[in-house]
């Protein structure tokens, strides 16, 4: 898939970052944590989420895959 300007833009800043740390919380407390699992992330962007699933929900691994051009 080829991403506008636009999208790209969105995909790669802070606030992105951001947003996904309030996911983060709101993932967790429906959720809960994944010790020790193996967990897939599907639109990774930059990797910001792979970091927050390692950290804040305990992940072993996670296995993530972007498409970008």
């Amino acid at each position: 898939m080829r991403l506008n300007w636009l999208r790209r833009a969105g995909m790669n800043n802070g606030i992105r970052a951001l947003g996904q740390q309030c996911s983060a919380r709101r993932m967790q407390r429906l959720g809960g944590r994944v010790e020790g699992g193996r967990v897939l992330e599907v639109g990774c962007g930059r990797g910001v989420g792979v970091q927050i699933i390692l950290e804040r929900f305990g992940a072993a691994s996670v296995d993530a895959i972007s498409i970008q051009r």
